[in-house]
């Protein structure tokens, strides 16, 4: 299955990538920038609300590991 994981430089994000390829499928990892400390083998750098119909063309589902990002909160904590 070819399978395109959204905010997949995140923390959930590369689990997400990292276990859908173990499994044997096909991972398009989409980011809107590069992190210099991940590699993906099939990325794709752009932000998700200009993909287009060609960027998913042969994909089989979309899975969504996006966060929000409130500036100034800190999500890691428990408050």
């Amino acid at each position: 299955m070819k399978l395109m994981v959204l905010g997949a430089f995140g923390k959930s994000g590369q689990m997400i990538v990292k276990e859908a390829e173990k499994r044997g499928h096909e991972v398009i990892a989409v980011a809107h920038r590069k992190h210099d400390d991940v590699d993906f083998k099939n990325e794709l750098i752009k932000n998700t609300v200009d993909l287009t119909g060609p960027d998913l063309t042969g994909v089989d589902a979309v899975i969504d590991a996006i966060r929000s990002f409130l500036k100034g909160h800190d999500l890691s904590s428990s408050n």
